[in-house]
């Protein structure tokens, strides 16, 4: 699938939704803030589920903010199309939906002598 240096060593395997990506991003800063003798109580938050189910539900439910006292909380997750070396920041909620639907496109038929007279749906759809 890829070529890149840190592709996985299966053959065949490899995690695309970039969640490894997360964790290590997440441990990397962990282990640069312990090498600067980070003067400071520092929280790291690995959420489980984060696409669509219910992970951050679950941890708030879980009353995990009262447990562990944060003076500020910041959610990251990687950008694959997104500029190298660039964090996008945001006071609120970001990239904090998955959603679907369906819709039901309806045309009418015509005799080809008449297409005036037929709905095409695929213009809608």
């Amino acid at each position: 699938c890829t070529n890149l240096p840190y592709k996985s060593k299966k053959e065949n395997v490899m995690h695309a939704c970039g969640h490894d990506g997360h964790t290590t991003s997440l441990l990397l800063a962990a282990k640069y803030l312990a090498s600067q003798n980070f003067n400071g109580t520092l929280n790291l938050y690995f959420q489980p589920a984060e696409e669509g189910l219910g992970g951050a539900k679950a941890m708030i439910e879980d009353g995990l903010f009262e447990k562990f006292d944060s003076d500020y909380v910041f959610g990251w997750h990687n950008m694959p199309f997104g500029s190298d070396k660039k964090f996008y920041l945001k006071k609120g909620a970001m990239m904090a939906s998955s959603d679907s639907y369906s819709i039901e496109v309806i045309g009418r038929g015509s005799h080809g002598s008449a297409p005036e007279k037929a709905k095409d749906p695929i213009y809608a759809a």
